[in-house]
């Protein structure tokens, strides 16, 4: 019998060694080729892109880009292929990651608007960044923080949220710190947060409230003494046989505020590979390009 236990104490003890060793594995591996900052005494990680060859001494714009719910600094780095026209418009992307893969708008301030900060800060000391170019976009729960972090800090010239509306109760709470330019993307077919807003099972005892995708364009419009009236164009369709197209509503004010409306897609990103379950977050529009959109509206805003 005393044989056995040890035996069993020996199998057991392995079992947890190579356990241990699997969890640092996986911990380790999920963030390789992620770099790391101290924020108030905890490691935090995000990627960045650096376009090759860029000169040191001509400061460039900065882009942050933060992912969806769920999702990792890596996947937003795929989802968007921001890489890419970095290297061409040369400009510096950075992909922060959510602690638990999530981000928090509330209460403000956060470890998540801390977080920002620290990094941005970093990120000026070290390269050469145009303090007035700095801007966000974010997919879903990341267009939702930088909403959030646009009425805490005053550091964005501009933002570009993508399938992430604000809450009710956050829109009746808060305003933002300075008038920036907003552009906002989002599917007349989305599921997860709903393009017509309302309430939505986000988890037990979670019952969120949004606001429309137009509530929130008007809102940040309002802002900016919206008269009420809009501009409705239709972007060009290089493909009449799927359901997709899109419309563009223009509300007329100053900074800019548009709603680019996909009609028919989803909880997605336009123009690129979705990977999400279709059943979950419904369809993914092929066009517009939503990255190409987006820096073509953060490079041509003047402040």
């Amino acid at each position: 019998m005393i044989e056995k236990k040890k035996r069993l104490l020996i199998i057991y003890g392995s079992t947890l060694s190579l356990f241990s060793i699997l969890i640092i594995f996986l911990f380790t591996s999920c963030y390789a080729g992620y770099s790391k900052i101290m924020v108030d005494g905890e490691t935090r990680y995000y990627r960045l892109h650096i376009p090759p060859n860029l000169d040191p001494t001509t400061p460039v714009p900065l882009l942050l880009a933060l992912h969806q719910f769920s999702d990792t600094a890596r996947g937003m780095e795929k989802l968007t292929r921001f890489n890419q026209l970095a290297d061409t418009e040369k400009f510096i992307v950075v992909y922060p990651q959510g602690k638990w893969r999530i981000w928090k708008t509330a209460p403000l301030p956060n470890e998540d608007t801390r977080f920002l900060e620290v990094l941005i800060d970093n990120l000026l000391s070290r390269y050469p960044i145009r303090t007035n170019q700095i801007f966000a976009t974010g997919a879903s729960a990341g267009g939702m923080m930088i909403q959030a972090f646009a009425c805490y800090s005053n550091r964005f010239a501009a933002i570009a949220p993508v399938m992430g509306s604000i809450t009710r109760n956050y829109a009746e709470e808060r305003k933002p710190q300075k008038n920036i330019p907003v552009l906002i993307i989002h599917g007349t077919a989305d599921p997860v947060v709903p393009f017509n807003g309302g309430e939505t099972n986000a988890g037990p005892g979670r019952r969120p409230v949004f606001l429309s995708a137009e509530e929130n364009a008007e809102w940040w419009a309002k802002q900016y003494g919206y008269s009420g009236e809009t501009t409705v164009t239709q972007l060009p369709d290089n493909n009449t046989e799927d359901i997709f197209s899109t419309e563009v509503v223009n509300y007329n004010c100053f900074p800019s505020v548009f709603l680019y409306k996909i009609i028919g897609g989803g909880h997605t990103w336009p123009g690129t590979k979705n990977f999400y379950p279709q059943f979950i977050v419904g369809p993914t529009a092929p066009e517009p390009d939503a990255s190409q959109i987006i820096w073509d509206f953060f490079k041509n805003t003047t402040q």
